[in-house]
């Protein structure tokens, strides 16, 4: 279909006409498509981040002043769980930008496919003519939704955008818990001078918090994992697939009543002829698939021609005996 629309501009057929002008509009939407896809993943790039780990020095307990001690380490602690909060916050953006631009036009080129033979076959019946655009084109728009939903899956932006979405709420929640936990034990304090039970109850509190940001990044990096490698391993099956599915089969033809004829010539698809040496030719590296087999003999100077169709499967050799009719 390619080769039909380029083969069209550089004869310059329709440069003035509907067909010509559709094709173009279309061919610019699968241009527009695939550059999406090359780009998202960077989109999130440019977009400012944060790393998820504090930089800043733990502080160290200095025992003739534990209430000061306490509020340095709650600050500490305030920070590492922000910190993991705000990479999220800020990741997330790329992940639901990329995912949002890919399901639209996913969206947008699937209806599109999907009118493309009804605005045809409409156009049909007030103008015979000539076709508007290619009908192929809407078959070629499905592909290029299914290659952004691959494109999608394998990246994970929307799985990422909804598994960063849901470490961001539990964090969200943690760190609002902290802050009021910190606000309770505080007020137990009298006279700024911390019991040691009371030291020991807040500094187990920080701890338990700062132990669930870890295994809440732990999970959603264990998730990620787990989704990435199922997705190479779907595309690597996947890829297998399509190459086995496409490994070219061999057509051997056989002409039971060769000996009748001169000479006999075998053509493939109305593009590749080979001569039947003795009752038999063999056709290599041909696509799987329907093939046309056209069959020409030549006796008394007059030209005998039989025909049919055949199905290579993948990787097969497929045999085909026909007789050239001689009367």
């Amino acid at each position: 279909m390619i080769n039909r629309l380029l083969l069209t501009l550089i004869q310059g057929q329709f440069s003035n006409g509907p067909v010509w002008d559709w094709s173009l509009k279309l061919l610019g939407l699968m241009i527009v498509a695939v550059l999406l896809i090359v780009i998202s993943p960077f989109l999130g790039k440019l977009l400012p981040r944060r790393t998820s780990a504090s930089s800043a020095p733990f502080p160290e307990w200095a025992p003739d002043k534990p209430f000061e001690s306490l509020k340095a380490i709650f600050a500490a602690t305030l920070k590492e769980g922000e910190s993991a909060l705000n990479w999220y916050r800020d990741n997330i953006r790329g992940k639901r930008l990329s995912s949002r631009l890919i399901r639209l036009f996913a969206i947008f080129l699937a209806s599109v496919g999907a009118l493309v033979p009804l605005i045809v076959a409409a156009a049909r019946t007030h103008d015979r003519s000539q076709d508007i655009f290619d009908p192929q084109w809407g078959y070629f728009s499905f592909a290029t939704a299914a290659v952004l939903l691959a494109v999608d899956k394998f990246y994970g932006f929307s799985t990422g955008w909804v598994r960063y979405l849901k470490t961001q709420l539990v964090l969200e929640r943690a760190l609002s818990d902290l802050r009021y936990d910190w606000i309770v034990q505080i007020a137990k304090i009298e006279n700024q001078t911390p019991t040691l039970e009371q030291t020991q109850v807040i500094l187990q509190k920080l701890k338990d918090y700062v132990d669930f940001v870890h295994t809440q990044v732990h999970q959603e990096t264990e998730a990620w994992i787990l989704e990435f490698q199922a997705g190479l391993s779907d595309l690597m099956a996947s890829v297998k697939a399509q190459s086995d599915a496409t490994r070219p089969g061999s057509i051997q033809v056989t002409v039971s009543n060769a000996n009748h004829f001169e000479s006999i010539s075998v053509l493939l698809d109305q593009t590749t002829e080979q001569v039947v040496q003795g009752s038999q030719c063999l056709f290599q590296s041909v696509a799987p698939g329907v093939h046309a087999v056209l069959l020409r003999g030549k006796k008394d100077s007059k030209v005998h021609v039989a025909s049919d169709v055949v199905r290579v499967g993948s990787g097969a050799i497929t045999t085909l005996s026909l007789a050239i009719p001689d009367s």
